[in-house]
């Protein structure tokens, strides 16, 4: 039987002008070379090499072999990759979250470190979250506040802050910032399900009035349309790019940030995760946004914040436990076949 590795110094061999350069590019010796040379010859009844003073040229045998290795390894690539993402997709993750931008920001932070895994999330108002934390509906929780508990681990997800969108012949879009209190009059259209949002300019705008839309799809409709202004945060905007024809004006009060946490059973999350403290869960120009527009069923960009990769490691960690590992992350800690060639190159 041929062994794998006696194909892939074949193929090094190929690249390579010399046989002491190919050895080097290896990183094995030349004898230790020359005997997998002669053992592959010996396996495969015929001579790969024309001899020459101080290399080897692959004679018709040779190329014909070279040709063969390089499909068995990259079938052993694609085996590989193919049992790990069918290993991955048997994780499942359940989310319960109190707004829908936190849930986004923690549902991609796992699907970074496991991207083959089922994530489902779910926004419900906190007592259910609580409720569902304590009798494992949930395995994470996000909560505008902190939770202890001798059970619990908590680490702070990051802040979002509203914004007031608008059109860009409206008399605010020419402001830095405004407040509530500037921006409490008229007619304003409001997606529904905000979670803990949902109250926030009620509140704090009681001249105002609202126009509320029940679904994510006939909100986005009714917005693209309308001149009234709406709201978003500077979190929807990272995450699902900036509304066509708006202008996005920050809201500089306290009461218009909001600060989440992550919140899970102690022992089976957060431990060691290294979420950030105290910065925010997006980082500035971190990739493309996002195209999908429904509140909790999102696509997914890779985001570099150390939230995102904190959470992203403890999932890897818990994985690691039950015997799962990421797509193309080969057993031993090798890397992919062809990853190992071209870092010899």
């Amino acid at each position: 039987m041929i062994e794998l590795y006696l194909l892939e110094q074949l193929v090094g061999i190929s690249q390579y002008q010399t046989l002491s350069e190919a050895a080097s590019k290896l990183h094995v010796t030349q004898p230790t070379l020359t005997r997998s040379i002669q053992k592959l010859e010996a396996l495969l009844e015929a001579p790969l090499f024309t001899r020459e003073k101080n290399r080897l040229r692959l004679n018709e045998n040779g190329k014909t072999a070279v040709e063969y290795a390089k499909r068995i390894l990259a079938l052993e690539d694609e085996l590989v990759e193919r049992v790990r993402a069918n290993q991955d997709s048997s994780v499942r993750v359940s989310i319960g979250t109190c707004a829908p931008a936190p849930g986004l920001v923690l549902e991609r932070a796992i699907l970074k470190g496991l991207p083959a895994a089922h994530v489902e999330v779910t926004q419900e108002d906190e007592s259910e979250l609580i409720t569902g934390l304590k009798d494992n509906r949930f395995q994470y929780i996000v909560l505008t506040h902190e939770l202890d508990g001798p059970d619990l681990e908590c680490r702070e997800l990051g802040t979002e802050h509203l914004h007031v969108s608008v059109l860009p012949a409206h008399p605010f879009a020419l402001k830095e910032s405004v407040t509530f209190e500037e921006i409490d009059t008229g007619v304003f259209l409001v997606y529904k399900a905000l979670g803990s949002w949902g109250n926030v300019c009620p509140d704090h705008m009681p001249h105002a009035r609202f126009i509320y839309q029940e679904g994510m799809d006939d909100y986005l409709e009714v917005v693209g349309s309308s001149s009234l202004p709406t709201f978003d945060t500077d979190w929807g905007i990272e995450l699902f790019g900036k509304r066509a024809n708006r202008v996005s004006v920050p809201i500089a009060e306290d009461a218009a940030s909001m600060t989440f946490f992550v919140v899970a059973k102690r022992g089976t999350a957060l431990n060691g995760a290294g979420m950030c403290q105290g910065s925010g869960a997006l980082a500035r120009g971190a990739g493309a946004p996002c195209q999908s527009t429904r509140p909790l069923t999102y696509a997914h960009e890779r985001g570099r914040d150390r939230g995102e990769r904190g959470v992203a490691r403890h999932v890897l960690q818990q994985a690691a436990a039950r015997g799962i590992r990421r797509p193309q992350q080969v057993r031993g800690g090798r890397q992919p076949r062809r990853n190992r060639l071209e870092g010899r190159a």
